[in-house]
């Protein structure tokens, strides 16, 4: 079976982007990349809002791996 990592991601320009991250032929493969992603989206002075997932290769997600991160944006 195939495991997609997928990122949603909002910038703080507002600017929305959806991308299949990685396509793994393994799990353990595909947890380390969520769990990058995820160190990069909160790490990034950048971002606004971003969701990422790991889905099956028939678009089922897998229980536990999804997670939100949101930044608060001061405005001026």
């Amino acid at each position: 079976m195939k495991f997609n990592v997928i990122k949603f991601v909002r910038n703080t320009a507002d600017q929305y982007s959806a991308t299949v991250s990685a396509t793994f032929d393994n799990l353990e493969s595909a947890k380390v990349n969520y769990h990058s992603e995820l160190m990069n989206l909160h790490n990034s002075s950048d971002v606004k809002a971003a969701t990422v997932k790991i889905e099956d290769e028939f678009g089922h997600e897998l229980t536990g791996y999804t997670e939100q991160v949101e930044h608060e944006v001061e405005t001026e």
